[in-house]
């Protein structure tokens, strides 16, 4: 008789670059106080030297098997494993993971003891840096595990899913259990256990648990799946929810596991929201995870969950777009609720870079001084090429108030780095802009601050402002969000310098002002209204000086390219519209239409309806807002006249706006 009819364990081991650990974890596996069991390493097409090494160990002990394959992932090298396994049992080990050595013993123990399809255990991290043991108390849940051992899972289906993680490394499987439901790894890149884990817990007749630490998971390593969670791994988490559910329904058990795996869903979709850092993963995640669990896996919307933190997000999933969500949670969270921030010294951080600036920096900084709300610092960012006496001026105010501070720049960094650098010094809640020939009214920042106080959901708040010198004119941007963005589709329609916003957009989720583009605050304005709300005050508190600087020829060309390509961004990310190249024209700052092109015209027709459809689509903003802009833009094409700020009007259907007021 074969003796590999007798194995008792199969132990498998995936491997893919694992050369500084799989010695490790190899010599763990094998000096175990028990001695019935195989252990099938599948390298799943390593670049480095694990098999060499694994190699070595074989040469030492028969029970290794090493299987050779093409690189995929570790849910496909699994799948080989247990191919290949000829034990009762199948125990499965990561490569840069260890065991306590009596493992397989008290695995065995219970094995005896009781009748089981599945023996789950506690495990413990390992940190790699400080070769320190801590309790992982996510993948074993003393206080919903039953008195019963072994128990029935389909007794405690409410909460299956909630007593054990579906992590596969913690627990042993009757492989008969396994090979009979046909459960299998999934091939997703990463969370490929998910599927295999759930399976097997709601197929299992009986499971046992056994309260004792049996294996080690290495964190700090820099490559384990831990280390990586809050990269891509989320989103396969939650396609392997969708895999879960098919698998659920294919069996004809969704309905007795529906509540714990509604729950188990819910969680996962929300903590993986709530580990992304920054703004493009968190929006793709929540957008993901949403469409998941209440398109795709059909949870329905009066669904309730009992735990406060998860219900009170559950709700926000419900009710709320990605960008109001931010709004009202992460940035309030990033303000510095649960966090060990530095109490900042000042409430506003006015940036002001300057060049040359010494015949009307005194007004502007004046202006700051003569200020009615007082906790404020400014900061002015020099530029190194200045040769007027700008710096000695500021150097002057310095001497007499404390909260002036000089910057000087180390090299010409030109004027987006200068604000950049500005707002890496600051240490205010908000950044106010301010240039070195405007001038701010002495309520200015009292108003914004209150302003910003008040509506936690707006992250740039602009004000009205009035334009003096070579012309007279008050710009007068739109108040509220809906119409202010809409706006910024196709034009930066802001006072630039006049605007405040709250520092952490850009100490927190690490935005900055493009230091090679022309048009840097057009661009910030449209990358940053997708995360916050961008509002303004409806009052002249900004004064704009207007000199007798003239656009040269090739500057205007080069900045009428980049208005384009950013309108185009813009459409592309909000309505996943193409703007072909060819029609570029129609997005510059300057009209492309005040000679006459029966073609160009035609497409901007076109664009105006797919626009108009594509916003009722994504509910970018309301109807009448999107005509009253799509109107305006018509206008502007035609004529070169601005006037997006002006009154909505109410237009019949989309085809009624293509005119000329």
């Amino acid at each position: 008789m074969n003796m590999c009819q007798n194995i008792l364990f199969s132990i498998i081991v995936p491997v893919y670059n694992s050369q500084d650990y799989i010695g490790e974890c190899l010599e763990s596996i094998l000096s175990q106080d028990y001695s019935n069991y195989q252990v099938i390493v599948v390298d799943d097409g390593s670049t480095d030297s694990s098999c060499e090494v694994i190699k070595k160990y074989q040469r030492y002990d028969n029970r290794i098997m090493l299987l050779e394959e093409k690189h995929s992932n570790a849910g496909n090298a699994r799948n080989v494993g247990v191919e290949h396994a000829e034990g009762e049992w199948l125990i499965f080990v990561d490569s840069d993971d260890c065991v306590n050595k009596s493992l397989l013993s008290t695995i065995f123990n219970q094995i005896e003891d009781t009748e089981c399809d599945i023996i789950a255990f506690k495990a413990e991290y390992y940190n790699d840096k400080t070769k320190q043991k801590s309790n992982i108390d996510w993948v074993y849940k003393d206080e919903l595990i039953p008195q019963e051992n072994p128990f029935s899972p389909e007794k405690y289906a409410n909460n299956i899913f909630q007593m054990f993680s579906t992590n596969i490394w913690n627990k042993a499987f009757r492989k008969n259990t396994i090979v009979d439901n046909h459960i299998m790894f999934s091939s997703l890149a990463d969370a490929n256990d998910e599927f295999f884990g759930s399976m097997a817990l709601v197929c299992a007749k009986h499971i046992a648990y056994i309260d004792k630490a049996l294996y080690y998971y290495r964190i700090n390593t820099g490559i384990s799946t831990q280390d990586n969670a809050g990269r891509n791994a989320s989103i396969l988490f939650i396609s392997a929810l969708k895999e879960i559910s098919g698998g659920l329904k294919a069996r004809n058990l969704f309905q007795y596991y529906e509540n714990s795996f509604f729950e188990k869903a819910i969680v996962e979709v929300i903590n993986s929201i709530i580990k992304q850092k920054e703004w493009q993963n968190i929006k793709k995640v929540y957008d993901t995870g949403k469409k998941a669990l209440f398109h795709d896996l059909d949870i329905p919307k009066d669904y309730s969950i009992g735990n406060e933190h998860y219900s009170v997000w559950l709700d926000y999933l419900k009710k709320n777009t990605a960008e109001q969500m931010y709004s009202i949670i992460f940035l309030p969270e990033r303000r510095g609720i649960g966090t060990a921030y530095v109490k900042k010294k000042h409430k506003v951080s006015v940036v002001m870079p300057t060049y040359n600036a010494a015949s009307r920096i005194h007004y502007a900084i004046d202006s700051i001084i003569n200020q009615t709300f007082s906790d404020w610092e400014l900061l002015v960012v020099n530029e190194h090429t200045t040769t007027d006496e700008t710096a000695d001026i500021v150097k002057k105010y310095m001497q007499r108030d404390s909260r002036i501070k000089l910057i000087t720049n180390g090299k010409r960094e030109g004027l987006a780095e200068s604000i950049n650098i500005g707002i890496g010094e600051a240490n205010g809640d908000y950044i106010a802009r301010m240039d070195a020939d405007d001038l701010a009214h002495k309520e200015r920042l009292e108003k914004q601050v209150a302003y910003l106080e008040e509506n936690k959901d707006v992250g740039v708040l602009g004000t009205w402002q009035h334009h003096f010198g070579r012309n007279d004119w008050i710009h007068c941007p739109a108040r509220k969000y809906d119409k202010c963005r809409a706006i910024l589709l196709f034009d930066c329609n802001m006072c630039h310098s006049t605007v405040m916003m709250r520092r952490e957009l850009f100490s927190d989720i690490g935005y900055k002002y493009d230091k090679n583009s022309s048009i840097e605050d057009f661009k910030l304005w449209t990358e940053l209204m997708r995360i916050t709300k961008i509002e303004n005050i409806p009052e002249v508190l900004g004064e704009y000086y207007e000199g007798d600087n003239n656009i040269s020829n090739e500057k205007m060309d080069i900045i009428n390219d980049e208005y384009s390509n950013i309108v185009a961004q813009s459409l592309k990310s909000v309505f996943d519209i193409d703007i072909d190249r060819n029609d570029r024209k129609l997005f510059e700052f300057r009209a492309a239409l005040k000679t006459k092109n029966d073609y160009l015209e035609e497409r901007l027709k076109a664009y105006i309806n797919e626009i108009f459809y594509r916003n009722q689509e994504v509910n970018f903003c309301n109807d009448a807002v999107m005509m009253h802009v799509l109107h305006y833009w018509w206008v502007r094409e035609h004529t070169g006249e601005i006037l997006f700020n002006k009154k909505i009007q109410t237009y019949n259907s989309i085809d009624d706006i293509c005119f000329i007021d």
